[in-house]
């Protein structure tokens, strides 16, 4: 961490601020402190380098870089980075010269070069480590970077070994030129000429290094044995006596206070060793046994993480002076360091009662909290040191704060103020990540480019900028744009984990999933501890069906959860993911729990920070119910837009009976322009544009707007509004299992809108068995089948025109002809190894027969197929096909026999499409909801059986039974065909007819009440297990 330095020197105050270690959005940055942010190096092994003069020279071929020559520069050189880790350290540098030779910034030609000599350096390489340093020392003048003098320093002893005399005698005269009051340049430049034989230029050099520093004493000896060898002993002699009387003048005539000031002067320019020496000399003087000496002390054992020392340092000053404040603070300092938090706090507080304007004490209380994840009381004390202080960190920590417990407005105001009082980039970078939360992303663009203006090695302020012009963002940014800001951040920060994943799903948005899993495996070499970049190398190599190490990587992904949840409330694994991930049903009810949990508390906050301590929104006035009003009811999503679920639900509110309810959207995100948007919001009676406000200003609208029922349409999916919820604006809330089909793990939502093929109560457990239940929800069963879909309204041509005939799919796929066609046009993700086994068992069992899967993501099919080949199935007889629009899907789909279902996680729209087609589905059900959704549906088919089995075992043999008698097959496809019209699986009218049913019963449930409990926790009436009937 980056602190203020400094110490008690004549009455002014000079404290250390101990700085939060929370990630990249807290400032960390004092006065004279060493940079420690965004590091412009490529890895930590890297040591202070050395520039040189161009040297020529012929050498063996090095080893070549084991990387594709298509490479990026940052490819490359963190393959470098790895190589060197390894010990390979010539291949290492050949890694580092290409990545130079391909980068396109100055600065990233600098950072590759300097690596490259290091590399050669410490190979014993010095011929390439020198042609390095000259072309690094090139790019530098080219862009007015004056080399530093250690650098310089280091390359005349690397022409001495190589016999090049001259060129270091140029080189020093080079650093000279640089640095011409540099003494030990001089003192360097005049050994070098002596170790040559050149006697009186080296003493020329030895004297004026001693004119510009006395002190040197290693000069004066070097001086003394040049006129020893010259013979002249009687000016050796001389030279000796001036170093006696140098010895002798050092220390002794230094009064207290010049040895404190002498201390103070290395302590600030960070020699922590040397200004020991200096403050335990002058406590020897007198009136040096004091209580600033002591401090001083305390800090410099701080620096040097000498903890007990420092303790003892401040325990004695504090001895000499028990009110001195700073001492307090100090031992604050080293107790929050440790983490050890409470007695951190306990002399933080010591301070404050000494000294209740510490500004930079309250500031220092504020981050311990934060780190702490206490953000309510980091609120306190970080606003309290702005107030005092006005400081740009303290706004910057305490929009930080505020940005976590959800009050995303107040955050903006307080980043705002950091910006106005001093611009530190963190806070440009902060307040455009902010901005963004609320949609203002073109604002956001705007102040995100000022902060990496500001500071063009600040990665965290790149990796926001990326964010923003991704083209998923509709700001109208490039993909280009936003890879090179992301590739920018890794070239300034290689282990900045958050760009990592960002650039890894930018290159998921271009359908790059082989780069996007080279990305993360790059950057799981730099950094194999962190559990983000494990979960998403899990999750990209499910996509692209890599099951390699399957066993073992579930068993870790498991185990890394449940340490995750024991000691930190952020996952890396979001509830939605985990629901289709092959772990236990009860991690998933806990990592789900585990969200719940942190949303409440935030809302608790947010809730206070509107309405008061303790304060709720007041829903006792509906109770007062007229019978002649229409229910309100109120639906909050993020999806009314191009997305699967508006695709699905688009005609429901053209359905709803505007005579008995009153419907409310609330849409939280911009408008995208697409036909669904623009048709929900004509037909929703009041469409609300809320995706600006913040999570407690939507939630004050809703209870303004008195809706009776509000319905989550998003659950864990991404924009989702648990915090809304948690706030309980309306008395009754419920969940459709068409948005999220897992349980919210908490106590925001009533009622899970399902039946009872998808979740039945032996599972969900509506009748209460305590830790053995999924759901924390009590169920709302629908009549028939809880999914909405809008098939017989947007593709009732499809049963007019009928499938696609087999001569006309099979121009691109001759084999469609085949005797039997199973298919699955699921994402790859969906299909485990034991389900592809037992895909290729039924292939292998069914002559003539072909699986037909979707090609998505194309890097999948390569892996699939080589996993064809191993089991000896011809080629030909894997298919796929490209994704195409929802109208040809169903068209294409319409020419197979039947659909493969996907058991862990079904396909949910893919089956309802099957269906729609006309092709029976197969499945086997699972015990989560996401893995019963194929029996649901297909359960609503009369006289179809057989199509759910309760074994992998049983799926595959029945899989082979219907594909060899083709006249069965036959028989259950025309079924299906048959009752498309008919059942309630593509009811749209019917299924809201039904749904309404369900909102008038638990509203009146929640009428019936005797009064309002004081909260969700235990359960209301409305929550009872309700069965829907039609």
């Amino acid at each position: 961490d980056r602190r203020e330095r400094g110490g008690e020197r004549e009455g002014r105050k000079r404290v250390m601020f101990q700085r939060s270690k929370m990630r990249d959005e807290h400032w960390r940055a004092g006065p004279g402190a060493r940079t420690a942010g965004a590091m412009r190096y490529m890895a930590a092994w890297m040591r202070p380098w050395l520039l040189l003069l161009l040297l020529s020279w012929v050498g063996a071929e090095p080893p070549d870089c084991p990387v594709p020559s298509t490479s990026s520069s940052v490819e490359t050189g963190n393959k470098g980075i790895e190589l060197m880790k390894a010990g390979n350290k010539e291949q290492a540098a050949t890694c580092f010269w290409r990545a130079a030779d391909s980068a396109e910034r100055s600065e990233e030609v600098i950072g590759w070069l300097k690596n490259a000599a290091q590399a050669s350096e410490e190979n014993g390489n010095m011929q390439d480590a020198v042609e390095a340093w000259q072309q690094m020392f090139d790019v530098q003048q080219s862009i007015d970077i004056v080399p530093d003098l250690h650098q310089l320093a280091r390359i005349p002893p690397m022409l001495m070994k190589l016999g090049l005399h001259q060129q270091a005698v140029d080189a020093w005269q080079t650093a000279i030129q640089l640095h011409p009051n540099a003494a030990e340049a001089k003192a360097n430049f005049g050994a070098t000429l002596h170790q040559l034989g050149m006697y009186d230029e080296a003493i020329k050099f030895y004297e004026m290094s001693l004119q510009a520093n006395p002190n040197l004493h290693a000069v004066y000896e070097n001086l003394a044995s040049l006129y020893r060898e010259k013979g002249e002993q009687d000016k050796a002699q001389q030279v000796r006596n001036r170093l006696e009387k140098v010895k002798a003048n050092k220390s002794s005539g230094k009064t207290y206070m010049q040895l404190q000031e002498m201390g103070l002067d290395h302590l600030n320019a960070g020699k922590y060793v040397e200004a020991e020496k200096f403050f335990l000399e002058a406590l020897g003087k007198e009136g040096g046994d004091n209580y600033a000496i002591h401090f001083n002390l305390g800090l410099v054992y701080f620096f040097l993480r000498q903890w007990d020392k420092s303790l003892a340092s401040y325990a004695k000053s504090l001895e000499h002076n028990p009110n001195f404040s700073h001492s307090y603070h100090g031992i604050g300092n080293v107790y929050e360091t440790n983490r050890i938090y409470d007695k951190a706090l306990e002399n933080f507080f010591k301070t404050v009662q000494l000294d209740p304007l510490a500004a930079d004490t309250y500031f220092n209380i504020g981050t311990v909290y934060q780190q702490m994840k206490q953000h309510e009381n980091a609120v306190i004390y970080l606003r309290k040191s702005a107030e005092i202080s006005e400081s740009s960190g303290a706004y910057i920590n305490l929009g930080v704060s505020l940005k976590a417990l959800g009050l995303v407005n107040e955050a903006i105001e307080s980043y705002y103020k950091a910006v106005a009082k001093h611009p530190l980039p963190q806070a440009f970078g902060n307040l455009a990540s902010a901005l963004h939360e609320i949609g203002r992303d073109k604002e956001a663009i705007e102040v995100a480019r000022r902060g990496v203006q500001l500071d063009g090695n600040y990665a965290h302020g790149y990796n926001i900028l990326g964010t923003l012009l991704r083209p998923s963002k509709g700001t109208g940014g490039t993909t280009s744009e936003a890879k090179k800001a992301y590739e920018t951040a890794l070239i300034l920060a290689p282990t900045f984990v958050d760009a990592t994943l960002n650039l890894a799903g930018l290159l998921v948005e271009e359908d790059e999933f082989d780069n996007a899993l080279r990305v993360v495996r790059a950057a799981r070499r730099l950094d194999d501890e962190d559990p983000r970049l494990f979960m998403e190398y899990f999750n990209l190599k499910r996509r692209v069906a890599d099951w390699s190490h399957w066993d073992l990587n579930l068993r870790e992904l498991s185990k890394m959860l449940r340490r995750q949840m024991a000691t930190s409330p952020k996952l890396s694994l979001q509830p939605f993911q985990a629901e289709t991930y092959p772990i236990s049903v009860e991690l998933c009810r806990d990592i789900a729990a585990h969200f719940s949990k942190q949303a409440a508390r935030r809302s608790v906050h947010m809730l206070e920070t509107l309405l008061g301590e303790g304060g709720k929104f007041d829903i006792s006035e509906q109770r007062e119910w007229n019978p002649s009003r229409r229910v309100k009811v109120g639906y909050v999503s993020s999806d009314f837009k191009q997305h699967p679920l508006s695709y699905l639900i688009q005609n429901l509110f053209l359905f709803h009976d505007k005579s008995r309810f009153e419907i409310y959207c609330y849409a939280t995100s911009p408008n995208d322009g697409s036909m669904y948007r623009k048709k929900i919001s004509e037909e929703c009676e009041h469409f609300v544009e809320v995706f600006n406000l913040a999570d407690v200003e939507l939630a004050a609208q809703i209870n303004s707007h008195r809706i009776n029922v509000l319905v989550d349409l998003n659950g864990f999916t991404a924009g989702g509004k648990n915090e809304v919820f948690h706030m309980n604006a309306a008395p009754v809330q419920i969940l459709p299992g068409v948005s999220y089909f897992g349980t919210m793990g908490g106590d925001a939502i009533d009622s899970y809108i399902s039946d009872r093929k998808g979740t039945p109560p032996e599972i969900a457990c509506t009748q209460g068995h305590g830790d053995q239940c999924l759901y924390k929800e009590k169920m709302l069963y629908m009549p028939h089948s809880y999914q909405l879909n809008d098939h017989k309204q947007a593709h009732h041509a499809i049963i007019d025109s009928g499938p696609l005939p087999r001569s006309q799919v099979q121009a691109s796929h001759p084999l469609l002809n085949s005797s039997v066609v199973y298919v699955n046009f699921n994402s790859y993700q969906k299909i485990e190894p034991a389900l592809f086994r037992a895909w290729q068992d039924i292939i292998a069992n069914v002559d003539g027969s072909v699986l037909w899967l979707l090609q998505y993501p194309p890097e999948g099919e390569r892996r699939l197929r080589a996993q064809w080949a191993k089991r000896g199935l011809a080629n030909e007889r894997l298919i796929t096909s490209p994704l195409t629009d929802a109208r040809n899907n169903l068209l294409r789909m319409g020419a197979a026999d039947l659909h493969l279902d996907t058991l862990l996680f079904n396909g949910h729209t893919t089956t309802t499409d099957s269906l729609w087609a006309g092709v029976p589905v197969l499945t086997t059900p699972g015990i989560r909801h996401a893995s019963r959704v194929a029996a649901s549906s297909s359960s609503l088919f009369h006289d179809v059986p057989h199509m759910s089995v309760p074994t992998l075992e049983e799926y595959v043999q029945q899989a082979i039974v219907l594909g060899r008698r083709r006249e069965k097959l036959e028989e259950l496809k025309s079924k299906v065909r048959s009752q498309r019209l008919e059942t309630p699986l593509f009811d749209t009218q019917r299924w809201v007819v039904n749904f309404e049913l369900g909102l008038k019963l638990v509203w009146e449930t929640f009428l019936a009440q005797k009064e309002e409990p004081a909260g969700r926790t235990g359960g209301r009436d409305v929550r009872s297990h309700i069965i829907l009937y039609s």
